[in-house]
């Protein structure tokens, strides 16, 4: 098949699903799981900064392209023809934007001085719901932190991770919670640095999917769990 087109590629970066087809090709394709590689760290790059850097005002078109790319999906699948493509900077600046906001970060004032305005409390949105210590297995060597956070847009994990090393350039690094009883397991998304938030699904038991793990997994078309490199438990 031919390369997927730019957006596709965008959105394997920041999580979409892609159809199985696509990620056969992406898997087996140099050039395209470069770019995918790439385009995550970007967006990876864009969620860590503690501010968006204010410059020259920003155009309307600009604004509407991001508006398009967060809004809520609508509950009836477009037929293919007519859905809307939005544009690779603008879907790896709604990630990151999305990202920001619901982290807590610093967010600049929409004035027309631009001034930065520095949170002064924590959110009474976002509420701590349980930590976990992430110790290594398997001979790896990442540690760090875990914290499951209910926010106003639902249940995220987030991660703070120490020593997660350089992931072979065939494979990448996924979340997950588990259940401890029947070590059933559900992603939570991809890990691209050593901090993340991921959204977490509203269905799921918290209570019973009450571990963390993650696990390095080859870039196929597999979607099963292959090999945990660290763990720890949600108390």
């Amino acid at each position: 098949m031919e390369h997927p087109d730019a957006e596709v590629l965008a959105g394997a970066a920041i999580g979409d699903h892609l159809p199985d087809e696509v990620a056969a090709h992406v898997v087996g394709c140099a050039w395209c799981a470069d770019e995918v590689r790439s385009l995550a760290t970007v967006a990876t790059r864009l969620r860590a900064s503690t501010h968006v850097p204010v410059g020259p005002p920003v155009r309307p078109e600009v604004w509407q392209a991001v508006a398009e790319a967060t809004a809520p999906v609508a509950p009836v699948e477009p037929a293919a023809s007519a859905r809307r493509r939005v544009p690779v900077a603008a879907r790896l600046v709604a990630a990151a934007v999305v990202g920001a906001v619901v982290g807590g970060g610093t967010v600049l004032a929409a004035t027309g001085g631009g001034s930065e305005t520095p949170p002064t409390a924590p959110s009474p949105t976002a509420t701590v719901l349980a930590r976990a210590e992430v110790t290594p297995i398997g001979g790896a060597s990442t540690t760090g932190s875990a914290a499951l956070v209910r926010t106003s847009g639902g249940p995220v994990l987030d991660l703070d991770l120490v020593a997660l090393g350089d992931v072979p350039a065939d494979h990448y690094v996924e979340a997950w919670l588990f259940d401890p009883a029947t070590l059933d397991m559900v992603s939570v998304g991809v890990v691209a640095g050593d901090r993340a938030r991921l959204a977490v699904p509203a269905d799921l038991d918290l209570a019973t999917y009450s571990s963390v793990d993650l696990s390095l997994e080859p870039l196929d078309a597999d979607p099963a769990h292959t090999t945990s490199i660290a763990q720890g438990d949600l108390r």
